[in-house]
Order: structure tokens, then sequence, then C-alpha cells
């Protein structure tokens, strides 16, 4: 947890002292604010996240101000001259410009939440001047060469089953409800729909009927137990294994198990995705690796910043966490 100003008023950040990047503080007020935009599993966690995208973002723009691209949001910065701009603790940090997390995930400033789409690019969306600022630096100092024919078409090789149309399933079921902390009710409703399978299994036309009268799934009841069209990873990995198996028309061999409780679940149609071919595939191909490569240069350069800069309070892990999520 963060701890209150030292005695003499110094600003502490409860990690190993005063946050100092080159001589300027970060103070827990700025650390506390930022600790917003990064949820995690605990407290500490989100304020050492943001402590980081903090830190990370002052080196960016300190550089951005020694190679003359402008001060950072609020500050009276002469572009071209070459020199850091001084500024207060806080400063540039309003509703109009964002968090510096936002701006730290969009632009390369976080090591640990860099976004993908950080890369140089276009577009009529209004940026603050601060993000103006480091995404100008990034695309000064990062140049990447384009994925040439080759490497696309091996990864797409490499790669086919990425590259294919979902499949779709029209299904119906009846569930019997019981929670997954529950043996007795989980038992009594295994119990329930066994019987019921076997009542199918005699008579199928039944299923609608006993749909309305006995599955705890409201909105598929309704309708006599149809759950309408279905892409693949839309339900659980226990009912879609079971759809995998079955045949139009088919009733499930013995109820599916599932965090719900227990399923009586029939395929009514399924259409199985096409593979689509490398022309269909190559630009999504080529954005992808594109932005890979920026992530990864991006990272290698935060970590030249980290490398050469006075950094005290907090020990940046760069080298071992991932920039993007």
């Amino acid at each position: 947890m963060l701890e209150r100003a030292a005695a003499d008023g110094s600003p502490r950040t409860g990690w190993r002292g005063v946050i100092r990047v080159n001589g300027r503080v970060i103070t827990d007020e700025e650390v506390a604010r930022e600790a917003q935009h990064h949820p995690a599993a605990s407290l500490e966690e989100a304020l050492r996240e943001a402590a980081v995208a903090l830190v990370v973002r002052e080196l960016l723009l300190e550089e951005a101000a020694a190679l003359g691209l402008g001060g950072p949001s609020g500050e009276e910065g002469q572009p071209g001259s070459g020199e850091p701009v001084a500024r207060p603790a806080g400063a540039g940090r309003s509703d109009e410009t964002g968090s510096a997390g936002e701006r730290a995930r969009r632009q390369g400033g976080d090591e640990a939440s860099l976004g993908t789409d950080a890369a140089p690019a276009g577009g009529g969306q209004s940026v603050a001047p601060e993000e103006r600022v480091i995404a100008a630096l990034l695309e000064r100092e990062i140049k990447l060469p384009g994925a040439d024919e080759v490497s696309l078409r091996r990864y797409y090789e490499n790669n086919r089953e990425r590259f294919r149309s979902p499949d779709h399933f029209e299904a119906s079921h009846l569930l019997f409800a019981a929670g997954p902390e529950d043996p007795v009710t989980r038992k009594r409703a295994r119990e329930a729909a066994a019987a019921t399978l076997e009542e199918l299994r005699r008579d199928p036309a039944a299923f609608e009927r006993l749909a309305r009268e006995r599955s705890a799934d409201p909105e598929s009841r309704e309708h006599g137990g149809h759950l309408g069209q279905i892409i693949r990873g839309q339900t659980t990995p226990e009912l879609e294994a079971c759809l995998d198996s079955l045949s139009p028309g088919e009733l499930c061999l013995e109820p599916v198990q599932t965090r719900y409780g227990y399923h009586i679940l029939r395929l009514d149609q399924s259409i199985r995705g096409r593979q689509l071919t490398y022309p269909m595939a190559r630009e999504r191909i080529a954005e992808y690796l594109g932005k890979s490569a920026w992530t990864q240069a991006v990272h290698q350069y935060i970590q030249l910043l980290v490398g050469k800069a006075a950094i005290e309070g907090i020990e940046m892990r760069g080298a071992t966490s991932p920039l993007v999520q």
C-alpha cells in the first residue's frame, strides 16, 4: 500500500522510497490516480503497474523533448531545442488528455500493458498533446520493414487452422440445474437428466414437450429447448465437445455435465467452417505480424531508455514482462 508523505513533506511510494526518473519525482498522488486504469488481483499490484506506466511514460516524454519533438502537455517547451523541459509533478494530466495508463497502453508507455495499436497510424481521432509527442517519438525511432511474401505464406501454412470460418451449430437442450459446489443437488440433477434421456430414447418426438415441462433454462424452455444458432466458442467446452460427436437429429449418449448442471443435448443442424485461402487471409496475417514486430521493437526501445536512465525507488522488470495484454 502507498505510504503517506514523510514527515518532511516529501512524497513516498511505499516501494523503496521516493520514485525518481532522472531526478523527476513521481508522487504517491500520481500513482494512486493512475492505478484506477490498471485492474489487478490486488491493490499492491495495481499500484505497481501504475508506477511502472508512469516511469515509462516519463522516459518516453523526456526522450521526445531531448530530440526536439516538443514538451509534454501543459508546458512551454521549445521544440527543436534539444533540452528536456522541466515540469512540476502531475503536469499535463487532465480530463481532456486522459490517464497516463491510457496513453501508455496506446503508445508504448506501459511496460506491462502496451497496446498493439501503438504503431504509427493516421485517422481522425482526437489525440491529446502528450499522445502526439509519444507517437511522434516512436514513429521517428522505430523503423520496421514489412513482412515479405515468404514469411506471410509460411505463417499461413503453419497456422492454417486459424484461418477458417467458424463452425455453426443449431441445437436444443434440457437443463437440470445444479451448482458446482452442491453435491446433493448435482446427484439429483444427474438422476433426473438420466431418467428424462431414457424417456426421449423411447419417444424422441417428446423433446419439445419435456423441455417446456422440465428444463431449468427459462429462455430456451419457452421454445421447446431450442438454443438457436451457436458459433464455436460461444458455449461451454463440454457442450461443444458433445456437439462435435453428434450427427444432426442425434441425442447425446448420456447427460452432459457442466458448471450449470446436467444437460440433455440434441444436435439439430451443423455447418462446418471452411478454410480461408491464402489470398483471403494475407491481409490479416500481414497486420498481425506487423503488430507483433512493432510490439517487440517498442519493448526493446523502452529497455534502452530504462538502461540509460537514472531510476530510483522502483525495480523495472521490463526485460521479463510482456508489453501487451
